[in-house]
């Protein structure tokens, strides 16, 4: 078991609040999401920190996103891990989170994860 770890998500995020998708497209773009990070994370089952852990997840795209949207966009990729790790994303639970971005011209999610001593949040 690795104290830290990290690993990549080969989706693209887009602007969710902005964007005015029908319903159905915006679920299956969520799902496509959740299981691509869900299969990311089963790709380092056996290395990855245990719980309680700290996630940072850098969105890289081809431009920046403010911070609200930036939170909201990543929440599909947030559900995948937290169900990867079989608990849920709520606040005080064994996970938490922070968020980055970078702009360059290709598409993902940097995932570092790394082991904390403590339970509560940060």
């Amino acid at each position: 078991m690795a104290d830290s770890i990290s690993t990549y998500v080969p989706v693209q995020i887009v602007s969710e609040p902005n964007r005015r998708d029908h319903w159905s497209v915006k679920r299956k773009r969520a799902k496509g999401q959740r299981d691509t990070a869900r299969w990311a994370m089963k790709e380092i089952e056996s290395v990855r920190p245990r719980l309680p852990v700290h996630v940072k997840l850098t969105r890289i795209g081809l431009r920046l996103m403010d911070d609200d949207n930036l939170a909201a966009s990543l929440k599909a990729v947030r559900d995948g891990i937290a169900d990867e790790y079989m608990t849920d994303d709520s606040p005080g639970a064994p996970i938490t989170w922070e968020y980055a971005q970078i702009a360059r011209k290709d598409y993902g999610v940097l995932v570092q994860i790394e082991r904390r001593e403590d339970h509560g949040q940060n």
